[in-house]
């Protein structure tokens, strides 16, 4: 005991002199800050493939990137039974947003498409080829455009059938006055990609498939090197005298007439069950391809009548766009299953025509 209270005698003295080993006060070292065992870092990838997901198209279920280098594979998974082409053709708008949300993430300089680990074959209208990888996809053009809207051609006095001779007038004032006719599909290439247009350009479509179009209008068309769109009513094509047969729609779509449906009866669509209204939009669309050998992209809604259903049926028949009977002219704001046209009516002269073709400007 005694040799214990001489070895702590020097401590008990400084303590009471005041003077310790420092004369600080003692205080606690902070804790730690707790560390949550669940807790992880954001994973930038995953953000973006579910922030996409919620506006994918319909058949697109789900997207695993993958990075390779500064190259970001992005496999699609596809609802069965669909391919690529069926989700992803024309969903331009989609395929531009997911190629800008990933290449904006730090180490990413292209996006790959693939399904299954395999590379997409795809062309996109726009010309966007998935089958390579993608840097940027370019913005689209505004616009407007003139699309116009012609019947038939005779002598009888109906708003709808227009004057021969008024026709050659107003052809050959498009000419004169450095017009450029292009299709619908390179009209919704220009809107989706920015695909440039010729100077003043313009659309000419044909409704119904008259014989007058083969026997008036595509010679015209093809003296003046115009290009044209004509939808035509399947069930009327080889049936009706008044309408053009197949060979002569053949001939003319191997010359380079752009063909579209006009269903296969020209229906009220609105009246029409789901059933029928499916097979007159995706039959007429078969029933040209099969027959003329074309890809068949543009529809033009009987005498311009549709609702939100019909819409939504054309989309699903797989077309690209429609055409309507409303009076405009097409803008890259437009739906493009809802372009307005400007019709051309009997007794027009080159003032009204001249008048409809700067409708808007």
């Amino acid at each position: 005991m005694r040799r214990l209270l001489m070895a702590l005698l020097p401590i008990l003295l400084l303590a009471a002199a005041g003077c310790g080993p420092s004369s600080e006060p003692l205080t606690e070292e902070p804790a730690a800050p707790a560390v949550d065992a669940g807790e992880t870092t954001p994973d930038p990838f995953a953000e973006a493939v579910s922030r996409l997901l919620t506006r994918a198209p319909t058949g697109l279920e789900g997207m695993t990137p993958a990075l390779d280098g500064e190259e970001l594979s992005l496999d699609l998974e596809l609802a069965p039974g669909l391919t690529a082409r069926d989700v992803l053709f024309h969903e331009y708008g989609f395929v531009k947003e997911v190629v800008e949300a990933f290449t904006a993430l730090e180490g990413v300089d292209s996006v790959r498409f693939t399904v299954g680990g395999e590379p997409l074959t795809l062309v996109m209208t726009g010309g966007i080829d998935l089958s390579r990888p993608v840097r940027e996809v370019p913005g689209g053009g505004r616009g407007p455009v003139p699309v116009l809207m012609y019947h038939q051609f005779g002598d009888v006095e109906s708003p709808l059938v227009v004057d021969p001779g008024d026709l050659v007038a107003q052809l050959d004032y498009l000419s004169a006055e450095g017009y450029r006719t292009i299709t619908l599909r390179h009209l919704l290439e220009h809107f989706l990609s920015g695909e440039p247009l010729p100077p003043r350009p313009v659309v000419l479509t044909f409704d119904d498939g008259y014989r007058t179009l083969y026997d008036l209008v595509f010679p015209l068309l093809r003296e003046r090197s115009m290009v044209a769109t004509a939808f035509l009513i399947t069930g009327n094509v080889s049936v009706r005298e008044t309408s053009v047969t197949w060979d002569m729609a053949r001939e003319m779509a191997e010359l380079g007439l752009e063909i579209g449906a006009h269903t296969i009866t020209h229906p009220d669509l609105r009246t029409l069950s789901a059933a029928e209204l499916e097979r007159q939009l995706k039959g007429s669309r078969r029933v040209l391809e099969e027959r003329l050998g074309v890809e068949v992209l543009f529809f033009s809604y009987p005498a311009g009548r549709y609702d939100d259903r019909v819409r939504e049926a054309v989309v699903d028949a797989g077309y690209l766009g429609a055409v309507t009977t409303a009076y405009g002219v097409a803008a890259g704001e437009d739906d493009p299953f809802q372009w307005p046209r400007v019709r051309i009516n009997r007794g027009e002269g080159l003032d009204i025509f001249r008048a409809k073709l700067h409708t808007n400007d």
